[in-house]
């Protein structure tokens, strides 16, 4: 298993209430969420680098 971090940002309020309903629709955990979004952004600029 992956060693994990504690990471804290802040976030504009509208965003976090939008994210916290997409969770629960859903059905997943706000971290899993996070973790996810953070993947496709890196994968996304890995795409852009290799052009």
């Amino acid at each position: 298993m992956e060693k994990k971090v504690f990471f804290n940002t802040t976030v504009p309020e509208n965003l976090i209430k939008k994210f916290k309903i997409l969770a629960i629709q859903l059905g997943k955990r706000q971290n899993e969420l996070l973790v996810e979004a953070i993947q496709d952004i890196l994968n996304k600029y890995e795409k852009k680098d290799k052009k």
